[in-house]
């Protein structure tokens, strides 16, 4: 997500508790890019390194 242009938070008691999810967008973005942001977060979701959910807010 990071290389998309998203970061990704889910560490904070508060978004645990609530087993939420909070998205930002790194930067000046377009509505195109903000449209495709549930598709770039399906993809990565079904990648096997998915589990490990450091890679999500992380450049890799």
């Amino acid at each position: 997500m990071y290389d998309q242009g998203f970061e990704l938070q889910y560490e904070s008691d508060y978004l645990l508790k609530r087993n939420w999810l909070q998205i930002a967008a790194l930067g000046a973005l377009k509505d195109k890019d903000i449209r495709r942001m549930p598709e770039c977060l399906n993809y990565c979701m079904k990648r096997p390194a998915a589990r490990d959910f450091s890679l999500l807010h992380t450049p890799w």
